[in-house]
C-alpha cells in the first residue's frame, strides 16, 4: 500500500493536518455530535488542505443541525449526510456503499471511520429473562453485525491510505453492570473484534476507545429505569454529584490520543488512562 509505514505501532500518530475522509456513525447528536465537531475544528485548525466528513444517523433533523454547527465551527469542510439505519441489515450493504460514495474519484492521505452508532438495550429486564432470539438478533444487528460490516468495507474500500478505526467502547466492556447484560456483551464482543482486527490487519490502525460516564439521554434512562437498584443509584449519584465528563472534555482526549499514536493497535484505552508523556 501506499503512504503506509511497514507496520503500526507505538508511536504511530494519526495525522489532523492531511487530506482526510472520515465516517462518523451515530452523528445525529450527543457524543456522536460532539466527535463531528470537535473533529472538523481539529482538521480545520490543523490546515489540512480537504476534508470529506460524512456523517450517518437515522434522524434526517438531527444530522442537519449537526452539520449547522460542524460547519460553524470549521467552514471549509465538506459535510455529507447519509439517512440510514444500521439496524436494518437487509439495506445495510446499500447504506455502507453510500458511506463510501463521496470518496470516489479522489485521493486522501488518512482515512478516519469512527463507529459510534449503538444502542443500550432493555434495561429494565436481567439477562435471564431475554428469551426472544429475535429481540437478540435486532440488538446485536445494530451493536455487531453492522459495525464489522461496516469497517470490512472500509478498510476494504481504501487500501491504498493510511487508515484508523475508532470503536466507541466503555468500561462495560471489561466490566459486568447488572440490568446491562446486552450492552455489556456487545461492546465486549466490539472490543474483540477489534482486537482480532488489528493482529490481522498491521496496516491498519485500532482503537477502543471508552469515552467515560457522560451525562446524555442514554445514562438518564440507565438512572431512571435500570432493574438493578445498584445500577440506577450509582448513575444517579454520579449526576447528583456533577461526576459526569463533558462530552467535549472525552472528543478532546480521543483526538490528543490519535494525534500521539501512544497506544497499542487494538488496544482498549479508557478516557482517564494518562497520555503518553508529551501530549
Amino acid at each position: 500500500r501506499k503512504y503506509l509505514p511497514e507496520s503500526f505501532s507505538l508511536g504511530m500518530p494519526v495525522s489532523f493536518s492531511s487530506r482526510a475522509y472520515c465516517v462518523i456513525t451515530g452523528a445525529s447528536r450527543g457524543y456522536g455530535r460532539c466527535i463531528a465537531v470537535l473533529f472538523a475544528q481539529a482538521f480545520s485548525t490543523s490546515g489540512s488542505p480537504h476534508v470529506d466528513l460524512v456523517l450517518t444517523a437515522r434522524n434526517r433533523e438531527g444530522l442537519e443541525e449537526t452539520k449547522r454547527l460542524v460547519l460553524s465551527a470549521a467552514a471549509g469542510v465538506n459535510v455529507h449526510l447519509v439517512i440510514g439505519d444500521l439496524q436494518d441489515l437487509s439495506k445495510l450493504e446499500d447504506l455502507c456503499s453510500c458511506l463510501l460514495q463521496p470518496s470516489s474519484g479522489k485521493k486522501y492521505e488518512q482515512t478516519l471511520l469512527i463507529n459510534n452508532a449503538g444502542s443500550l438495550g432493555d434495561v429494565t429486564k436481567l439477562l435471564e429473562e431475554f428469551t426472544d432470539p429475535a429481540e437478540l438478533q435486532t440488538y446485536f444487528g445494530l451493536n455487531l453485525t453492522s459495525p464489522i460490516v461496516l469497517t470490512s468495507k472500509f478498510i476494504q474500500h481504501f487500501k491504498e491510505t493510511l487508515t484508523a478505526v475508532v470503536n466507541v467502547s466503555s468500561l462495560c466492556a471489561i466490566k459486568p453492570v447488572p440490568a446491562m447484560g446486552l450492552y455489556c456483551i456487545g461492546k465486549a464482543a466490539r472490543d474483540m473484534a477489534v482486537s482480532v482486527c488489528a493482529k490481522e490487519q498491521d496496516k491498519v490502525l485500532f482503537l477502543n476507545y471508552a469515552p467515560g460516564p457522560m451525562e446524555t439521554a442514554m445514562t438518564d434512562m440507565i438512572a431512571a429505569e435500570a432493574f438493578d437498584k445498584k445500577t440506577r443509584d450509582a448513575f444517579q449519584k454520579m449526576k447528583d454529584e456533577k461526576k459526569y465528563i463533558s462530552l467535549e472534555e472525552s472528543v478532546h482526549k480521543l483526538i490528543c490520543l490519535l494525534r500521539s499514536g501512544g497506544f497499542q493497535s487494538g488496544a482498549h484505552v479508557d478516557v482517564y488512562d494518562p497520555l503518553p508523556s508529551g501530549n
